[in-house]
């Protein structure tokens, strides 16, 4: 970002970034969605922040708020592949 035309350092005003920011969460979720997705989980139905995946012997459930994420797995090999992704 660059200061606007007339704004001078140190002189104790503000410039404040107010554009934009509003479209930033929904570019963040679509991006992450896709991401998920790619990882062939599939977003709940009932819930939008709710991602599962299921294969025959693994269980993975990945819940996103904002920007914060927790997973839950059934096994601490699924676990390790979901934190080195």
């Amino acid at each position: 970002m660059k200061e606007p035309v007339g704004f001078q350092y140190g002189t104790g005003r503000v410039c404040r970034l107010i554009c934009g920011l509003k479209r930033v969460e929904n570019v963040w979720k679509h991006d992450l969605h896709g991401t998920i997705v790619d990882f062939r989980y599939t977003r709940l139905r009932s819930v939008y922040c709710a991602y599962n995946l299921r294969d025959e012997e693994e269980f993975s459930i990945i819940v996103v708020w904002g920007d914060d994420m927790v997973g839950i797995e059934n096994t601490k090999e699924t676990n390790d592949k979901f934190v080195e992704n």
